[in-house]
C-alpha cells in the first residue's frame, strides 16, 4: 500500500493548521503583519536555496552570498549619504557585473537568493550604522 497519499494529507494539515496558528497570533497582538511577511520571505529565501543546493552548485551559492556581503560592505563604505532605494540599487548593479566577472550564471532562484539576502542584509546594516 502506498503512503504517499497520507504524506500528502498531512502536509495539507500542517499548512492549514500553521495558517490557523498564524491568524490566531495575528489577532491576539503577538506577531504583526510585518513578522508574517519576514517569516514568509525566509521561508521563500529556504526553499530557493534548497532547489539549488544541488552538490554542484554549493560553491556557487557560497560565493553569492560572498559577493552581497562584500557589496553590501562596499555601498555604505563608499555611499553613507544616500537613502535605502539608492544603496540598494549600487548594491544591486555591483552584484550582477562580481557575478559576471567569476562567470557565475544568474537564473530565477539565484536572483531571489539575491534580492532577499541584500534586503535583509542591507537593512541590518543600516539600522546598525544610523
Amino acid at each position: 500500500m502506498s503512503y504517499g497519499i497520507f504524506v500528502i494529507i498531512g502536509l495539507v494539515c500542517f499548512a492549514i493548521g500553521v495558517l490557523i496558528g498564524v491568524k490566531l497570533l495575528k489577532r491576539k497582538g503577538i506577531i504583526t503583519k510585518e513578522d508574517v511577511l519576514i517569516i514568509a520571505k525566509a521561508f521563500d529565501l529556504g526553499l530557493n536555496i534548497i532547489k539549488e543546493l544541488r552538490l554542484e552548485n554549493e560553491q556557487r551559492i557560497r560565493e553569492i552570498g560572498d559577493i552581497v556581503y562584500d557589496a553590501i560592505q562596499y555601498v555604505i563604505a563608499v555611499f553613507d549619504d544616500k537613502d535605502f532605494d539608492e544603496l540598494y540599487g549600487i548594491a544591486l548593479d555591483t552584484i550582477v557585473e562580481k557575478c559576471a566577472e567569476f562567470g557565475i550564471e544568474l537564473n530565477d532562484n539565484r536572483f531571489n537568493i539575491i534580492y532577499t539576502l541584500l534586503e535583509f542584509g542591507l537593512k541590518k546594516v543600516l539600522e546598525i550604522y544610523q
